[in-house]
């Protein structure tokens, strides 16, 4: 019954704030809207994918490397990492699913007047959800800093880390 070989999704919000600020309604916004978003675009698109299809969550880099006041964000980016790891193996061959874990993009740190030096383009970016998208792999968790020095030419597909 599916309609379209990839659903990738970018969306999200999540509050930054120190732990001993953090409000329930904070902690609610990063599960109801960046967790519960993605997994519930999975759980009710998943009909409208073709089998053999490919959907793509984004994390982000917090998951794994928290900074101060990222308590709330790093704890739905690693939900959302293992909730991939997990539905993969019940998706079996019927759908890919995989997550892509972001830093910072150059751009937009620049127009946002910080010092980019810590980021990523976005070209380079865009390699990691390309590599995501075309390559066979599922239930990965695709960091976009091993990508950092691949150039749209040569792309491998397959991931390994």
């Amino acid at each position: 019954m599916g309609s379209v070989d990839a659903v990738i999704s970018t969306a999200g919000a999540a509050a930054f704030a120190p732990l001993k600020e953090l409000t329930d309604a904070q902690f609610e916004l990063g599960w109801n809207n960046k967790f519960l978003g993605q997994v519930n675009l999975l759980r009710v698109g998943q009909r409208f994918i073709n089998k053999g299809g490919v959907v793509l969550f984004t994390s982000g880099m917090l998951a794994s490397d928290p900074i101060p006041g990222s308590a709330s964000v790093s704890a739905v980016n690693g939900a959302l990492n293992s909730f991939v790891i997990a539905a993969s193996i019940e998706l079996g061959d019927k759908l890919r699913i995989n997550v892509i874990s972001p830093i910072f993009v150059k751009e937009t740190m620049e127009k946002m007047g910080m010092d980019s030096s810590s980021g990523m383009s976005a070209a380079n970016t865009a390699i990691a959800y390309q590599v995501a998208l075309e390559g066979q792999m599922t239930g990965a968790v695709i960091d976009v800093r091993d990508y950092a020095s691949f150039d749209e030419k040569n792309v491998n597909m397959e991931y390994s880390r």
